[in-house]
């Protein structure tokens, strides 16, 4: 059980601004902690679906418009095409980080 002061509403609206950002790390391929706005601006300029820019602004820029994110919206606004770009680049993340285990496991024999 979570001991917190805030309301469940301020919990799930922090909740979906990580996914935001976790969505925006896997997207950029590094933390976006640090170079939030910069790694944003990165994703609209580049040639990603507008889906996918509209999902990241809607979870990460909402303070500009009128209503805070909901999970219910959100998951309107996933589908296919999102899913299948997110499952792309975690196989690619999960490939690189078998690869440098291997190297380094060869490394290691040395």
């Amino acid at each position: 059980m979570i001991n917190s002061k805030k309301s469940l509403k301020e919990l799930q609206e922090q909740d979906l601004i990580s996914l935001g950002k976790t969505i925006l790390s896997l997207i950029c391929g590094v933390q976006t902690n640090d170079n939030l706005n910069e790694s944003i601006k990165l994703v609209l300029i580049t040639n990603y679906s507008t889906k996918l820019k509209d999902l990241i602004k809607y979870l990460l820029m909402y303070e500009n418009s009128q209503e805070t994110p909901t999970i219910e919206k959100m998951v309107l606004m996933i589908n296919d095409d999102i899913l299948n770009h997110l499952k792309k680049k975690i196989i690619k993340k999960m490939i690189l980080q078998l690869a440098n285990l291997k190297r380094k496991s060869i490394m290691d024999r040395y």
